[in-house]
């Protein structure tokens, strides 16, 4: 095999990431296709086949009004829709002049400056049965509880609606690597369960095609493409985009794909989180497949449904991890009190922390003392390793990796001791800063590829193309050197622990300050100027900081209990809000929290206060305010929040939830209602507020 060098293999991916599978000039023979344009008074280019289907002549239609080839019903019906849709028009129960009189589906969209219009026969349609195995599989769905058990359900019950003989769902990774995470099989058909996929499989501009079309059926992938005529639009002389219709030809190098993979024919439904495109369900037939429409419907259908049940059990998921959280630095609050030192803070909550973020070690450095519990590097790796995060990060952020050894750390943390770290700053002033640290422990993982992920190229009309590959022999690759990776809601959940033991860690510094009665005068008054900023106010927006809100707090519970009052809290966050600092950088984070806090402010009564709760979350306390009162207040909050403009963010919007305090009830209790309030704020559609009963 001849061998490349790096820049001409790098050419070949990226002429692979070029090819245009969105304009193949050509469609699959399961349909045909008709141009139009704009206002739908001329055919501008047709699929060869429509003799075959409508009994016109390429030229016939080409030659005569759209009329003649779709009849005067069906464009009344499309221009109306079209005028008031600017998405994806599907009209089914189309009866045809031109055709034979058999249902058919149109689906209409807009292309450059025109419209496509793509006919599908209907079939032997039993839309009863249909609906049914539907509902059955909807209600399975939900029934299900686990994220394995629901995946599962799901390739079932597309299975139960299509016939495939494999099912899969397929699952991206963060480098868009797949991998098999459900599958339902016909017997005799080899399993994929487990096994990994590269990248390249689905390249960029295929991924890109599932944002505009969430479904590619694919009846016969060996099946000769039909051209259009003409070639190219005759008003643009452009080629014509089809990446929003069913009928798209495929392309020859996804053919020789599925024919190397030993795939007739192929359904691919594409699963969209929160976060963009998620995962596939994959169906393969040995054996050409025709799926009528509705089938291939009812499949994305059971997908959609699926993937709200996921997101759903995340959040529940994530819910119980954030209750965890709170219970722990409830716990770190009442140690408050005692005023412990920071190394007997460590060795008092450590074991905790261990389980709660599924570490093996977790230490402290903070005013030159290290504390340690589990398994972690000595004490003056954890100072070195202190170091290094001070002078290498620009910002007071979380800092983590889950492969140590490919980092600058590797030179001091060798893999037998730690592969990951999660590092808090506990920033307490310009000058003195300490780490909260978590460590996890090699977690050596056997990944099964279907086929050795490299790739192949080989040359074609004289260019150095990529080639896919012709084995998917089982290929079994050990990855060692890394630890579980670091779930968003830990390095958050770390982050506001890590601001709670600055403040507990400084508050007893101060306490044994004072109670030495120290000579040197200076420093006590700075260190007591450092203790009312910590415990007053946020740094960053300069409103009240966790500490004094919960004290603040406190204190209206005991009046209200003393003499009878109503106090009520809003607990509230920002939507979506890592997308902000995904897209705009963390700065631009940092002003929408900023600008934020003083529009609540200055939205709230004088008898109000609000403090940030950590990260992008807030709580507002309400004094005297009665459940109707309350909810007043938070509306007027959305309407606030929703006419700032946040410069380059635009706008943004708050979930809220809101808890009037009942008697007898403690701080953490009623805390725990607005949390769970707000969460349901999340999943009835953000930007809204919901009341704990």
């Amino acid at each position: 095999m001849p061998t490349y060098s790096e820049e001409e293999l790098t050419e070949a991916l990226a002429e692979c990431a070029r090819e245009p599978v969105h304009i193949p000039g050509a469609i699959q023979p399961t349909g045909c296709l008709v141009s139009l344009n704009a206002d739908l008074s001329r055919v501008l280019q047709v699929s060869s086949n429509l003799q075959e289907l409508l009994g016109i002549s390429v030229d016939e239609a080409l030659s005569h009004p759209p009329a003649h080839c779709l009849g005067e019903a069906l464009l009344t019906r499309l221009d109306s829709r079209l005028a008031a849709d600017a998405g994806t028009i599907v009209l089914d129960d189309v009866q045809l002049s031109a055709g034979t009189g058999e249902r058919c589906r149109a689906t209409a969209y807009r292309s450059g400056s025109g419209v496509v219009v793509e006919i599908e026969s209907l079939g032997l349609l039993d839309e009863l049965e249909i609906l049914a195995t539907v509902s059955h599989w909807q209600t399975r769905l939900a029934a299900q509880d686990s994220e394995a058990e629901l995946l599962q359900a799901l390739v079932e019950g597309v299975r139960a609606l299509t016939q495939y003989d494999r099912v899969m769902v397929y699952s991206f990774d963060a480098e868009w690597n797949g991998q098999v995470k459900a599958e339902c099989l016909s017997e005799g058909i080899d399993s994929l369960l487990g096994h990994r996929f590269p990248a390249s499989d689905i390249p960029s501009q295929v991924r890109a095609l599932y944002d505009i079309n969430p479904v590619r059926s694919i009846p016969d992938a060996q099946a000769k493409a039909l051209p259009l005529r003409p070639e190219r639009c005759p008003l643009s002389g452009e080629p014509l985009d089809l990446s929003m219709g069913n009928l798209r030809a495929v392309s020859p190098v996804h053919q020789e794909y599925l024919h190397n993979m030993g795939v007739a024919g192929s359904l691919s439904v594409a699963i969209h989180g929160d976060k963009g495109l998620w995962g596939l369900v994959a169906c393969h037939a040995m054996t050409p497949r025709t799926l009528s429409p509705a089938s291939r419907d009812a499949a994305h259908l059971l997908a959609q449904m699926a993937i709200q049940r996921l997101q759903r059990l995340r959040l529940m998921s994530q819910q119980r991890f954030r209750q965890r959280v709170q219970e722990t630095r409830g716990l770190l609050f009442e140690t408050r009190k005692e005023l412990l030192v920071a190394s007997d803070l460590v060795q008092r909550h450590g074991h905790d922390w261990l389980t709660l973020f599924r570490a093996s070690g977790v230490g402290m450095v903070y005013a030159d003392t290290v504390s340690r519990v589990g398994n972690l590097p000595d004490a003056d790796t954890l100072k070195k390793v202190a170091a290094w995060l001070g002078e290498s990060q620009s910002r007071a952020i979380a800092w983590h990796s889950d492969a140590l050894g490919e980092t600058p750390l590797g030179e001091w943390i060798p893999p037998q001791c730690s592969c990951g770290l999660l590092a808090v700053p506990l920033s307490v002033d310009v000058d003195r800063q300490g780490w909260l640290m978590l460590f996890r422990d090699e977690q050596p993982e056997t990944s099964l590829w279907a086929g050795r992920p490299e790739d192949v190229p080989r040359m074609k009309d004289g260019r150095l193309v990529m080639s896919p590959r012709r084995s998917f022999e089982v290929w079994q690759q050990e990855l060692t050197g890394h630890s579980a990776p670091w779930q968003e809601v830990e390095v958050l959940a770390a982050q506001d622990l890590g601001e709670d033991l600055a403040i507990a860690a400084s508050a007893s510094e101060i306490f044994n300050l004072n109670e030495t009665l120290y000579q040197e005068r200076k420093a006590l008054a700075e260190a007591n100027r450092r203790l009312e900023r910590l415990a007053l106010t946020d740094p960053l927006t300069q409103i009240w900081n966790r500490y004094r809100t919960e004290m603040a707090l406190e204190a209206e519970l005991n009046a209200a209990a003393r003499y009878g009052r109503d106090v009520s809290i809003l607990l509230f966050d920002i939507d979506h809000f890592k997308l902000v600092n995904d897209c705009f950088g963390h700065e631009v984070g940092d002003r929408v929290l900023t600008l934020l806090a003083q529009t609540v402010w200055k939205a709230l009564r004088s008898c109000d206060a609000v403090g940030r709760w950590g990260g992008e979350e807030f709580l507002v306390l309400c004094p005297g305010c009665t459940g109707e009162d309350v909810m007043g207040l938070a509306s007027r909050l959305l309407k606030a929040v929703s006419e700032v403009d946040f410069e380059e963010v635009g706008q943004v919007t708050i979930s809220i939830g809101a808890a009037c305090w009942k008697p007898g009830e403690s701080q953490t209790d009623l805390i725990r209602r607005a949390d769970k309030a707000m969460y349901q704020a999340k999943q009835d559609g953000r930007n809204r507020a919901e009341k704990s009963e």
